[in-house]
């Protein structure tokens, strides 16, 4: 096992689509290590990401815990999303996001920073930056959710509140609130769905608040 590559597992697993217990195991305990990292990470080779249909420039936890998720979901016959939340959790989503440095209106990578960029400067993104943005958002109202660890969580950029359709009542007295805030309030406007009778930011506004009220097993990590 020690002369495994992730390259070469998941490259094996593209070949014939198969992929045996110790290599899984082995992934696993990749997954385990990207998520207590705090290092940057590495970019995934463009034909691995390509035959996972994953955006090219996608980070190797992210494509680890996506093809983990995929394993999973295969099995038990619906989606997960399990180790992508770990990910979100333990803030190497953001990682990812600050790795994958893109052009405006490239979308051959997409990060949450890339989506807003391309918004305010065209007023319109692709439906592949829409699911991308329901994806982050997704995951973070479920890290939002989990108080079992500590988690961090991101400002948004100063600049996209004033181009965003946004509420008075969700920017904080500082000015500023939690970068799924705009995730959320601009999936409003692009696509109104509902869960429960409730739009996207009304789903996040009581964990938000909950998030802020001092507790003593939940500890908040801001940048």
């Amino acid at each position: 096992m020690s002369d495994w590559t992730i390259k070469d597992v998941l490259e094996g697993w593209i070949a014939d689509r198969t992929i045996s217990r110790r290599k899984l195991a082995f992934l696993k305990q990749m997954h385990e290590i990207n998520v207590n990292s705090e290092g940057l990470p590495l970019i995934c080779p463009s034909h691995i990401s390509r035959e996972l249909d994953l955006p090219n420039g996608s980070s190797w936890p992210y494509v680890i815990a996506d093809f983990l998720d995929f394993i999973e979901g295969q099995k038990v016959g619906h989606t997960v999303t399990r180790h992508k939340l770990e990910l979100g959790s333990s803030g190497s989503v953001r990682k990812i996001n600050d790795a994958s440095v893109v052009g405006i209106g490239n979308d051959d990578v997409i990060t949450v920073d890339s989506v807003m960029e391309t918004w305010i400067e065209r007023r319109k993104i692709t439906n592949r930056q829409l699911s991308f943005l329901q994806e982050v958002f997704d995951i973070g109202l479920k890290s939002l959710s989990n108080h079992n660890q500590p988690a961090r969580y991101y400002d948004a950029e100063q600049h996209w509140l004033s181009h965003i359709p946004m509420y008075d009542q969700d920017i904080r007295e500082d000015g500023n609130c939690l970068e799924i805030v705009p995730i959320a309030c601009l999936l409003d406007h692009l696509d109104p769905i509902r869960t429960n009778d409730k739009s996207r930011i009304q789903e996040l506004r009581p964990l938000i608040e909950e998030l802020y009220t001092p507790s003593e097993d939940f500890t908040l990590n801001n940048f």
